[in-house]
């Protein structure tokens, strides 16, 4: 009975903390569901001879997979189940010290005891539960690592790392309990682990900051092309407007024989054949430029104008409403042209799909926050329970990952909503930003 409420006190408080380092959200039916999992598992290892080690493990699997089906991230997963271990492990060490010094108690002494069990379980859970709240918010809220794409090449360093930690504090603390060593060993072997420890969070802490550092780059890279885009496209309509000048006034000038002749029949005709289609393509190609002349956010005013000069060329009816001045939105910029950037491509591939498509974007500012809207023709309708999970689309392929990133974009913010609605044979994705 002691070891099964030794086992529950111990997954119990292995998901305590991976719940605080994570900052998942679960329903209790879930949690509940795993911890009943873990503890079978846990106590059926735990009553074979020497095979505790497989027991732990086997919690740390269960731990990768309840992370895994939340935060799709196999990297992240095994990091911070790993993390959590380590975490249980270390301050383990230092609670049998203090055993030691106020009972005269090994761990086998420990064990047997309820009343001296329970206050080494205490001042574990005490100091890994305080550790595990720290690095919730490092983790989450200062590096936001939740939102980062890890590639191949980051994770397997990122896996090999916690694995190679967690192995080598299992043989330090198994070699230590076999060999009984003394007092003075296992302060001096526990403080080098607690050292290896926080430089192993150190480590994880500086490769992430690397990593954010680099997609940073990358992303604002990227923005800065797209602005080179688009100022190409200025000269290029410039050029093109010049032009049409030289050309209008060479059109105009052959009416003046059918004015002189008042050949009214021969006006209409020649005004029909040439005159009318360079208007009609005038305006259908630069139009959306002049409808973007009240966005003057330079960087998103850039990546519009690309995205809705690329939609035009695809045969999609282009329609853009700004009419009130924007000059701020309360969201960093980068994030704020990739989500922008994901909503429009979306939209684009999905007028793509059928004949006479449109795309329409509105942008509404009021008092207390700024809405843009995003329409478009649907073709094929989306489940919208499942659009913002990772791989999820309607396309055929290695597709749909452009509504999951939105999701990790969006949830750094608090002062973003999204409100997604299918609408007769419309898509719309409203994205309201608070001004506060």
């Amino acid at each position: 009975m002691f070891t099964i409420m030794a086992v529950l006190s111990t997954v119990l408080l292995l998901y305590i903390l991976l719940i605080n380092v994570s900052g998942i959200k679960c329903t209790k039916s879930e949690l509940l569901f795993i911890i009943i999992i873990s503890q079978i598992v846990a106590t059926v290892f735990s009553i074979i001879p020497n095979m505790e080690i497989l027991g732990n493990l086997s919690v740390v699997v269960m731990m990768i997979l309840f992370i895994y089906r939340k935060n799709k991230s196999i990297a992240l997963s095994i990091v911070y189940s790993i993390l959590v271990m380590i975490l249980v492990i270390s301050f383990n060490n230092v609670s049998e010290i203090l055993t030691r010094h106020f009972f005269d108690a090994g761990p086998t002494k420990t064990r047997a005891n309820l009343a001296i069990y329970c206050f080494n379980y205490i001042i574990t859970f005490i100091l890994s539960f305080l550790s595990s709240v720290y690095l919730g918010n490092l983790f989450e809220k200062k590096l936001k690592i939740f939102s980062l794409d890890l590639k191949n090449k980051f994770s397997v360093y990122i896996i090999c790392g916690a694995i190679l930690t967690l192995a080598l504090f299992y043989t330090n603390m198994f070699l230590s309990r076999d060999m009984l060593a003394p007092n003075t060993v296992i302060i001096i072997n526990s403080a080098l682990l607690l050292l290896y420890f926080v430089f192993f969070v150190g480590a994880i802490y500086a490769f992430i900051v690397s990593i954010k550092n680099t997609v940073d780059i990358e992303h604002k890279q990227a923005l800065l092309e797209q602005l080179q885009h688009y100022t190409t496209n200025i000269e290029n309509l410039y050029t093109e407007m010049r032009g049409f000048q030289h050309d209008y006034i060479n059109l105009l000038s052959s009416l003046y024989s059918y004015i002189e002749s008042s050949d009214i029949e021969g006006i209409k005709k020649y005004f029909s054949k040439h005159i009318a289609p360079m208007n009609e393509k005038l305006f259908t190609s630069n139009n959306h430029i002049a409808m973007l002349k009240n966005m003057l956010i330079p960087e998103l005013k850039g990546i519009l104008s690309i995205k809705f000069m690329y939609a035009q060329e695809l045969n999609i009816n282009v329609h853009i409403e700004i009419f009130d001045i924007i000059e701020k939105i309360n969201l960093d910029i980068v994030d704020l042209c990739r989500v922008v950037g994901i909503l429009i491509d979306n939209a684009i591939e999905e007028c793509q799909k059928g004949q006479s498509s449109s795309l329409k974007f509105v942008v509404i500012k009021e008092i207390t926050d700024i809405k843009l809207i995003f329409i478009n023709t649907l073709i094929d309708p989306p489940k919208l329970s499942q659009i913002f999970e990772k791989g999820y689309s309607t396309k055929r392929g290695n597709r749909g990952f452009g509504l999951y990133n939105l999701r990790q974009i969006t949830e750094k913010h608090t002062n973003i909503l999204i409100n997604t609605l299918i609408k007769e044979n419309e898509f719309v994705q409203e994205l309201v930003i608070s001004n506060n």
